[in-house]
């Protein structure tokens, strides 16, 4: 019988370390050709779609996918997790939290690599709710002093701080004005605007974005 792993039990196990590690290992078996993946699919169901996306670790013999319907009401992401050999399913997993520390330790392996190495602030686009683990992989990266917190709603921006500031080494600072920060060593944009958040002037030699 599969094991169904719920999203409470998942917050127990889940934390920033495991995902950075998780997300940089597969990033080198995909590179030695060990694994598999596929970019999201989109099949259109009326005015939703159902969305997926899979993967697969060949020296192991497991496959499995994650899927969603986006919903007004609430999303709600699963992970199905199978034998490549025999195709029985070994586990199903309530993947919202899941998939948020992933899309965060993705960010931070990728400014691991891109980023200097001794960056000390990082600007953070965005307070909605993948911004936390964003901000969390980068702390745990780099000997950050700052992280700047920028979103369109000073309220939200104060919400984020006063709820992860805890949880996170580096002070969080909400700025109403990017425009005046100076020297800014990452850049991290997690927003869905559909118009420009940042402009070249942000940009200093070396800014990773």
């Amino acid at each position: 019988m599969a094991l169904y792993i719920t999203e409470s039990e998942v917050n127990k196990i889940i934390n920033i370390k495991l995902a950075l590690n998780s997300v940089e290992e597969a990033f080198q078996m995909m590179a030695k050709g060990e694994a598999v993946n596929k970019p999201r699919e989109r099949l259109p169901l009326g005015s939703t779609s159902m969305n997926y996306m899979s993967a697969g670790i060949d020296t192991d013999n497991i496959t499995g996918l994650k899927v969603y319907v986006p919903n007004s009401g609430g999303t709600k992401f699963y992970v199905h997790i199978m034998n490549g050999e025999t195709g029985e399913m070994i586990s199903i997993i309530e993947a919202n939290t899941l998939g948020q520390y992933r899309t965060g330790a993705a960010s931070g392996i990728a400014s691991k690599f891109l980023a200097n190495s001794n960056s000390k602030n990082v600007l953070l686009v965005g307070s909605g709710f993948q911004s936390f683990t964003q901000a969390l992989a980068l702390d745990e990266i780099f000997n950050l002093d700052e992280i700047f917190v920028y979103s369109r709603s000073k309220e939200n921006r104060m919400n984020f701080i006063d709820r992860y500031q805890s949880k996170i080494n580096s002070k969080l600072t909400q700025v109403d004005d990017i425009s005046k920060i100076d020297d800014i060593d990452i850049i991290n944009i997690i927003t869905n605007s559909k118009s420009p958040v940042i402009n070249e002037e942000l940009v200093d030699k070396g800014t990773h974005i």
